[in-house]
């Protein structure tokens, strides 16, 4: 029905503020015009660029793109079907800058904009048919930073818009179903970093001690994008120090009392930067040559209507939380004016105090770019001895649990995406959803984990490879008749898409109030089948396993089968 393409070229009397809109008659018009000729199609829709004009720069002018096969597992259907004509579908196309930053902080004022489009498009859809109607939201993109507590701001935007929704088509006026609120369903990858090595823990040496994390940062050569590392402590504590030591340069330190009068207003004139060596500019620094900079900050704290600092939201268990990021400029550069940071390793040191309660942890964000961009990064990662030496198991599989080894600060749980980390309920209607082998019913070696508390682990696994070797979930290109396999958490949430609102568009407004969507994906969990290539369905079809939860070894496995993966197991080691 509705596409906001945010890279298109703003049209006077467009009803969206940048970008251009196309609506479901726009496009069918398109199709009539050029039923035969892909290019010719998009081109018509100012999807990509005409002929002699300039480039734009779109995946969709490859043979296959992330956000193409992502929307086909979600929405394609055979369009034949009488049963699927009324789910409708609203699409937005992030630009491409945003996926460009390999860190995702372009993302978050395109993504929460996109999300309000959607639901205010469905909000006027539900107006004009005078019902209620249900929304089931995908966002298949991860974040390597954040909190992991619920609090990250796009996680609480996706929230409030999803709540907002539901008053809003309750309080729908002049219907037959008045009070009645629609479902509003966020649906995000878990993530696929689970072996990647960025996610640090530290830990308390002894009871009312400081916590101390101390790691090294293995910064690749060839990085043309800046990386960066988030190191979080405590509320509680009443001092940070962080000392970063570059490869090739002298070790600097940040210190920062945090508990003066003044602790909510640290901000950039505590920042300082790790510069080369000018001894004759500026008693030895030059802001040409930064390389790295250090900055503390509170990320949930708000101004007050007075402009004063207001006091910040709490996280689940009643803290929020300081932050230090180490922002690290390309380890190559092009601009011969500028200053390569120096690739290598660079030593972290952490310390907290004795207040801060829990240890510090950090997060190195994510260096690579979704597919179909350039790839000009490549992902700095904690590099730990203890780590390396024991990265198999006995069999020599790779160990996908941080159990039964040799303690190390790196850690495989906490690992899930930064804003698939809240407790599902009808207030935070966000499901996350990691990824599974059909053939062997194990959760992808890849496929994010929550922290150790469980409180952020996936809710759901969906099929996300046929097997270890065979790798992804088939799906259309971005040309007719075409199909290819990706693989990723981010094929797998779009299944759980495509459950939902199979459910849904047969639910009646009456029942919305009875509607809860684990108990939706529990009932269809139950049918694992080798998915057909060839079968219209072959996205979906409702192949997806129930929760995800813990046991013994600390791997997150599907409830209902935990005896008989234990068996398994047992059989096995026999």
């Amino acid at each position: 029905d509705f596409a906001w393409i945010h890279d298109a070229t703003w049209v006077q009397g467009s009803n969206v503020p940048f970008g251009r809109e196309i609506t479901g008659t726009e496009t069918s018009q398109a199709i009539a015009h050029h039923p035969d000729d892909d290019d010719a199609l998009m081109r018509a829709l100012g999807l990509i660029a005409s002929e002699g004009q300039p480039y734009l720069p779109t995946s969709l002018k490859l043979h296959a793109s992330h956000g193409t096969h992502v929307s086909d597992i979600a929405t394609g259907y055979d369009p034949s079907k009488v049963d699927v004509q009324d789910h409708r579908i609203i699409a937005v196309q992030l630009p491409t800058f945003a996926s460009q930053d390999t860190s995702g902080a372009s993302l978050m004022a395109a993504t929460i904009a996109g999300a309000q489009y959607i639901f205010q498009r469905a909000l006027e859809m539900s107006q004009a048919y005078e019902v209620p109607i249900p929304v089931v939201v995908n966002f298949s993109y991860g974040f390597g930073g954040g909190p992991r507590n619920g609090t990250h701001i796009i996680e609480r935007a996706l929230r409030k818009l999803a709540q907002e929704y539901r008053q809003k088509t309750a309080a729908l006026v002049g219907t037959a179903h008045t009070g009645i609120a629609a479902p509003a369903e966020l649906v995000l990858p878990a993530g696929n970093r689970h072996l990647l090595k960025t996610h640090a823990v530290g830990r308390v040496p002894k009871p009312n001690c400081a916590p101390i994390l101390n790691f090294d940062l293995r910064v690749q050569p060839d990085d043309r994008t800046s990386s960066f590392v988030e190191m979080w402590f405590s509320a509680m504590t009443k001092r940070v120090q962080v000392t970063v030591t570059p490869p090739n340069g002298a070790a600097k330190k940040l210190d920062v009392d945090v508990s003066g009068p003044n602790d909510n207003a640290v901000s950039l004139e505590n920042d300082f930067v790790l510069a080369e060596p000018q001894p004759d500019i500026n008693h030895g620094f030059d802001p040409k040559t930064v390389i790295a900079r250090l900055s503390i900050d509170r990320p949930t704290e708000r101004l007050a209507a007075s402009g004063k600092p207001a006091k910040p939201p709490k996280t689940e268990d009643g803290t929020p939380f300081w932050r230090v990021v180490l922002g690290l400029g390309p380890s190559v550069c092009l601009d011969a004016d500028q200053p390569a940071c120096p690739h290598g390793l660079w030593k972290i040191e952490c310390l907290g105090t004795a207040e801060g309660r829990g240890p510090i942890r950090a997060w190195v964000q994510r260096d690579e770019p979704v597919g179909g961009f350039n790839r000009r990064g490549r992902q700095p990662y904690i590099d730990d001895t203890t780590y390396e030496n024991h990265r198999f198991d006995e069999i020599t599989d790779v160990m996908v649990t941080d159990t039964g080894q040799p303690q190390s600060v790196i850690k495989r749980n906490g690992t899930v995406s930064g804003i698939a980390t809240n407790p599902y309920n009808e207030d935070t209607p966000l499901l996350s959803v990691g990824g599974f082998l059909w053939d062997s019913d194990r959760a992808a070696v890849y496929s994010a984990a929550g922290n150790d508390d469980a409180r952020s682990a996936p809710h759901i696994l969906a099929p996300s490879d046929t097997s270890r070797v065979l790798m992804g979930v088939q799906a259309t290109t971005t040309r007719n008749g075409g199909q290819v396999a990706m693989g990723g958490t981010s094929v797998a949430a779009p299944q759980v898409v495509r459950c939902l609102a199979d459910h849904l568009a047969g639910l009646p407004p009456a029942d919305y109030a009875t509607y809860n969507a684990r108990e939706v994906l529990k009932a269809n969990a139950r049918t694992v089948q080798r998915p057909d290539p060839l079968n219209p369905e072959r996205a979906g079809n409702r192949r997806i396993r129930t929760e995800r939860v813990r046991y013994d070894e600390g791997l997150l496995r599907p409830q209902s089968d935990i005896k008989r993966q234990i068996e398994r197991q047992t059989q096995r080691k026999v």
